[in-house]
């Protein structure tokens, strides 16, 4: 078998278990010309440069799903929603592209995971990494309205002018859907160039990894560059280690120093440690100063003769231990005043009083 050199694109059929390892094959230039063709084991396919798998119609669907203009990363979930009760197989088995745009929608196209994945295992086994998939239904030409051709599993393949695509299983089912026309042999189909609106499905979980080639100077170049930056961050990270040694130093004098002047005589250990100790001892007199404060003005507003055994104010709510003659002669003029109290036992001949002290 004598191939060109120059094969840009390969192009072979998804083979699938159980299938014989020979292959029909077509060879494209960079112009997407055909410039060799033949048949062969999936073991000695020509060199190439991209790898062109078409999967059979068999195993591919097209639907048209409706879905908006501006519905962007949400198509996807769209289309799986339209298609769930239009689908036979399990949902999860199911694999989802979308692809060109129809009259109603987009063409959603719908293939089985789990045999998708089969094949590119047998490829992937043979050294082969495919760059893209497409359906066969992508080799049919825009020539004329409706234009048919025949599968790799003899049925006929077609598409209307208005992008619905089917598959019949002889001519005369197809001159009743869609009218007379002439069908294109499979080996003609098969070199027909792809339509260039055509979607890959090798799409989500399928999608091929990135190829580059592998350059030891590349990485000697790279090895370099990351030398000399990891030295720029370390110079740069002592420098500013020092300026941060150097600040610290000096808040720390100026802590030392205004704590000696607003405690002179205070020995300093640690004067950051002891000013939040200062400071909590300032805010615990203060809360105290405060709760008597509110204590007496609220008792002011109760009216005098009361002889309270005990009395607190915590967040708003004065709390007392009153006799019970107290408590009778108090409780009408908070109902009165309107205020919010609340009456409970305490030891024999008292009761504990709870008042808040804002009015509801």
């Amino acid at each position: 078998m004598n191939t060109p050199p120059d094969i840009d694109r390969l192009r072979i059929l998804l083979p699938l278990p159980g299938q014989q390892t020979s292959m029909l094959w077509a060879g494209f230039d960079d112009r997407y010309n055909q410039i060799a063709r033949c048949s062969c084991d999936i073991h000695a396919l020509p060199a190439h440069k991209r790898l062109e798998v078409i999967v059979p119609a068999s195993l591919t669907a097209a639907h048209v799903v409706p879905i908006p203009a501006n519905a962007g990363r949400h198509a996807p979930a769209i289309a799986a929603q339209a298609l769930e009760d239009t689908l036979l197989g399990p949902r999860e088995d199911t694999h989802i592209t979308l692809g060109e745009h129809a009259d109603t929608g987009r063409i959603a196209w719908v293939c089985s995971k789990s045999l998708l994945q089969q094949g590119l295992d047998i490829l992937v086994a043979a050294g082969l990494e495919p760059d893209s998939a497409y359906s066969e239904y992508a080799l049919l030409t825009d020539e004329g309205d409706t234009v048919a051709g025949r599968s790799a599993n003899g049925s006929i393949l077609f598409r209307t002018v208005n992008g619905q695509y089917g598959s019949v299983d002889d001519p005369a089912t197809l001159q009743t859907l869609v009218g007379d026309m002439a069908i294109q042999d499979h080996d003609r189909l098969f070199m027909n160039p792809r339509r260039p609106e055509s979607v890959s499905l090798l799409s989500g979980s399928f999608a091929p990894r990135k190829r580059t080639a592998f350059d030891p100077r590349q990485l000697r170049r790279s090895g370099w560059l990351l030398l000399a930056l990891g030295t720029l961050l370390l110079v740069g990270a002592l420098l500013r280690w020092q300026q941060l040694a150097w600040q610290e130093k000096t808040l720390k004098d100026e802590i030392r120093q205004t704590f000696a002047a607003l405690y002179p005589g205070t020995p300093i250990v640690d004067p950051a440690l002891q000013w939040e100790s200062k400071r909590r001892e300032l805010n615990r007199t203060d809360a105290r100063r405060d709760a008597l404060d509110q204590l007496s003005q609220f008792a002011q507003t109760l009216g005098a003769g009361l002889r309270p055994r005990n009395a607190e104010v915590r967040n708003g709510v004065v709390r007392l231990v009153l006799n019970e003659s107290d408590v009778a002669k108090l409780r009408p003029r908070l109902q009165s005043d309107g205020r919010d109290f609340n009456i409970t036992p305490a030891e024999s001949g008292f009761s504990r009083l709870e008042i808040r002290m804002e009015k509801q």
